[in-house]
């Protein structure tokens, strides 16, 4: 599954390398449009421990709203806080929007990610709205990486650990528990933010309103 998952559009990103920006070329990064993804996740639960107790939350987001989820880990030197840091970035720019999406961590580094690192990591950019799910067990983990056709692998660090390589697209998940967009790796503010609105738009013309 995993040498399926490298050799599809969904690449995978090596943590510890350049983080992609704008500028950055390669089949992952030259298309940063939003596109499909027909996928249906809404099945999985996972514990967020972003709260002060633990609960089993379902990959769905709240009624009119929506839920980015993106894979990675803490102690990631570049793509991740990149990624989050420009997810974050153009939630804000939703203005009151912005109440109406949370963002989704699914660490793939669970044995490191403990629930108080998760929690504090996602306090760096978000003051609301911040989903740290760990999964329970190595299976987990992988049953969702299936669902969303994401991947991870371990690399030696040369220093004794450990880096992790993984997929670095955003996924943004409806009530329904469907994939309905996904943004390629390295996806700017402006795409990421544009995205987020024509979704947000679509919610309410159906007549759907926040809970």
């Amino acid at each position: 599954a995993l040498a399926a998952a490298v050799a599809a559009p969904l690449a995978l990103a090596a943590c510890g390398g350049s983080a992609p920006d704008d500028r950055a070329s390669g089949a992952t990064t030259r298309q940063k449009t939003v596109t499909p993804a027909p996928r249906r996740v809404g099945d999985i639960r996972l514990t967020d421990v972003a709260g002060a107790r633990p609960v089993r939350r379902a990959l769905r987001a709240r009624t009119g709203g929506v839920l980015v989820v993106f894979f990675g880990y803490a102690s990631c030197p570049d793509v991740c806080p990149t990624t989050l840091a420009r997810v974050a970035s153009a939630v804000r720019r939703l203005g009151r929007d912005a109440r109406r999406v949370e963002v989704a961590l699914i660490t793939v580094d669970p044995a490191r990610d403990t629930p108080r690192v998760l929690a504090g990591y996602g306090r760096t950019w978000f003051t609301r709205g911040f989903v740290a799910l760990r999964p329970a067990t190595p299976g987990e983990l992988a049953r969702t990486e299936r669902a969303f056709g994401a991947a991870h692998r371990r690399v030696p660090d040369g220093h004794g650990g450990h880096a992790i390589v993984h997929s670095a697209q955003v996924y943004a998940v409806d009530a329904d528990g469907r994939v309905t967009t996904t943004w390629r790796a390295g996806a700017g503010v402006a795409a990421l933010r544009a995205g987020l609105a024509r979704l947000l738009d679509s919610d309410t013309s159906t007549g759907r309103g926040p809970a």
